[in-house]
């Protein structure tokens, strides 16, 4: 889908090429340097706000230049090590051979105990690939997958995202299964994607972790407003359009910055039909989002404890809260310490709130403002 022409230039999902992608120049650069001289890469940023469209960006960057073969995979919902090795060896050999057919071929030669599978795409109608992998054989098969790429005579660049699954696998020692065949490619460049970062940061930054001081670190923040303003309303423009900052800076502010809720506003707004977006279409695109979503946000807040609950509708209230276990929070709420501190834990496990360095937020901020009102 990359360098396709879009109606509407704010997409929510998907890499669509440099011309929709805003900002992140330095942290391109920082990524396409440490893969370009043979660094391997660990990237965390909390989900959406662009760490994946990032990867994606780099990778478009990468294989225009012919500089290295790119593969990705997304390991959100995998589980256990055979399901990642089927993601894994589906992701390889669909990206590294042209044609499904040598791609078929090439896994019946090198993989003994995985099974590849073409299947017809109930959306698009084209053929896939897919693999059914023997569990007993997981670790031979992945060892396999390995001895592949290492005979590729080409650059490759494997971006697996959503890393830190790895350590909630049932199979003990996956890390260092996975680190004693990566530390021997010499041809293969990894990015390590996560979204939880006390995870990514217990694989990687604990001495006592397979994977330790194994790469170079880069982390995301939100995209100034600036800059993020002027490539926003440079679409307006090119439109006969005018995007009013005072707008920008409501949708912005509403959003925290963070890039899907942004782009998701936006998305919106472009399909106005208003010659000037005000802050009152940006009020009622946000009530329009909410309003859409209410009866799912009721059925999350149903399914919480008491105490969660309350919490949760505290922090969305302050929109941040810098010290949970406050005397001042602690009065508000009416909970103990004790109470508040694993309310909060196992909110920030389902990822209904996010620590980030300044306190706690709301991770769906269209979540908080529903709680708030």
């Amino acid at each position: 889908m990359a360098n396709m022409k879009l109606d509407n230039p704010f997409p929510v999902f998907g890499y669509f090429g440099p011309e929709y992608f805003c900002d992140r120049v330095v942290e391109s650069q920082k990524l396409r340097e440490a893969l370009e001289n043979g660094r391997n890469v660990t990237l965390i940023a909390p989900r959406r706000l662009g760490k994946t469209g990032l990867i994606h960006h780099v990778m478009n960057d990468l294989t225009a230049r012919g500089a290295a073969k790119c593969i990705y995979l997304d390991i959100f919902a995998v589980k256990t090590l055979p399901e990642f090795v089927q993601v894994f060896a589906t992701a390889v050999f669909s990206s590294l051979e042209t044609r499904l057919e040598r791609a078929t071929k090439a896994a019946g030669r090198f993989l003994g105990a995985c099974r590849p599978n073409v299947s017809i795409d109930s959306v698009t109608g084209s053929p896939t690939l897919s693999f059914s992998v023997d569990h007993t054989a997981a670790e031979r098969t992945l060892k396999e997958i390995f001895e592949y790429l290492a005979r590729q005579d080409r650059k490759l660049v494997i971006g697996i995202d959503e890393f830190q699954q790895v350590a909630e696998f049932p199979e003990k020692g996956t890390e260092a299964l996975l680190r004693s065949y990566i530390q021997f490619l010499p041809n293969v460049r990894f990015i390590f994607a996560g979204s939880k970062a006390h995870m990514m940061s217990e694989m990687f930054l604990t001495a006592t972790r397979p994977f330790y001081k194994s790469t170079q670190n880069l982390s995301l923040r939100v995209i100034a407003p600036d800059v993020y303003f002027d490539f926003a309303a440079g679409f307006f423009a090119r439109a006969n359009r005018e995007l009013a900052r005072s707008a920008f800076d409501l949708a912005y502010r509403l959003s925290d910055g963070v890039t899907w809720e942004v782009q998701s506003i936006l998305n919106r707004l472009w399909t106005r039909r208003a010659s000037t977006i005000d802050e009152e279409v940006v009020r009622a695109v946000v009530d329009e989002i909410i309003s859409e979503n209410a009866d799912e946000y009721a059925v999350l807040v149903a399914n919480l404890t008491v105490n969660e609950a309350k919490i949760l509708r505290a922090v969305a209230s302050r929109r941040l809260v810098s010290a949970p276990t406050s005397a001042e929070f602690v009065q508000e709420t009416g909970l103990s310490p004790s109470s508040i501190t694993l309310a909060v834990k196992n909110l920030c496990e389902a990822q209904h709130l996010y620590r980030a360095e300044n306190g706690l937020l709301v991770y769906d901020r269209f979540f908080g403002l529903w709680l708030a009102r």
